[in-house]
């Protein structure tokens, strides 16, 4: 058993003791990310509601942070990301993807964040202490009824934070979901890989799913950038309700009702924190949504 104030995070053993001002830079696992890269002047096109179409893995994905596995040969690709604060849906200082796969048991997401690695920030920071870092995640509604969704980030490298979010944006920090990432930093930014388990979420049982579906990139400079796939109406108070479409998860199961309830109801809702939404800035306690 760790000792307190430690957690186990994938191959580090992470404290807040242990911080990581400047990185190291890995320049002998970068993928060949040519046909991603682009002129960060050019004008992006605001995707207000995209629609991303995932196919099985085509081999293994190991979680290291280099993208070359044959898994991601075949993977869903998004692009086109904007910045949506300060900046209102315009075209980003710095370039980012994400790919999406998946296997029977698991969904794969990798994320690419195109920077300058001498400005990187990352920290081998505890679980959930990762939002003063630059952080790069995936944001989804499995159920599509704009009630709450997941919140999965990492920083660079590869340290978790999670979160449920309402659909006014207020968000809980008590999830732990299991999943495992490992992230890089690299000569032309980071690079990161998750490997989530479907038993480790919530869904309908059912053939194929359609998800709600964003990804989301904080950039801490000396302002906070933030960065979003799908394009943001400042005039919409429904944060969840703006984001995308996820298609093509075929023949996978969810996690075991009982399972997931009795999760749930470990947690003592008195104790939750109130705090600030990473997101929103609003201070909330978030109510436990319902075991489905």
């Amino acid at each position: 058993m760790l000792s307190a104030g430690h957690r186990y995070q994938g191959e580090h053993i992470v404290s807040r003791e242990n911080p990581i001002s400047s990185p190291a830079v890995d320049s002998g696992r970068l993928v060949d990310r040519s046909d991603f890269a682009a002129d960060s002047t050019s004008a992006v096109q605001p995707n207000f509601h995209p629609v991303l179409d995932v196919r099985p893995a085509g081999g293994a994905i190991e979680i290291n942070g280099d993208l070359t596995d044959p898994g991601w040969a075949n993977a869903a690709q998004a692009t086109g990301f904007v910045e949506v604060n300060p900046g209102d849906n315009l075209s980003p200082a710095v370039q980012s993807a994400a790919w999406v796969t998946f296997t029977e048991s698991h969904l794969y997401v990798a994320m690419i964040a195109w920077d300058d690695p001498g400005q990187v920030r990352a920290s081998l920071s505890d679980r959930d202490a990762i939002f003063s870092d630059d952080y790069f995640g995936i944001l989804f509604d499995t159920y599509g009824d704009f009630s709450w969704g997941y919140e999965i980030f990492v920083n660079p490298l590869g340290i978790q934070g999670d979160l449920r979010i309402m659909s006014n944006g207020n968000e809980d920090i008590s999830l732990d979901l299991v999943f495992e990432s490992r992230g890089i930093v690299t000569d032309s930014g980071y690079q990161v890989e998750l490997a989530i388990p479907f038993a480790s979420l919530r869904f309908p049982d059912k053939p194929e799913q359609t998800w709600r579906w964003n990804f989301w990139r904080d950039r801490q400079r000396d302002n906070r950038f933030r960065y979003s796939w799908t394009a943001q109406s400042r005039d919409n108070d429904c944060f969840v309700c703006q984001w995308g479409t996820l298609n093509g998860l075929k023949d996978v199961k969810p996690a075991a009702v009982s399972t997931f309830c009795r999760i749930f109801s470990a947690i003592n809702p008195a104790r939750w924190p109130t705090g600030t939404s990473l997101i929103h800035g609003s201070t909330v306690r978030t109510p436990t949504p319902s075991c489905r």
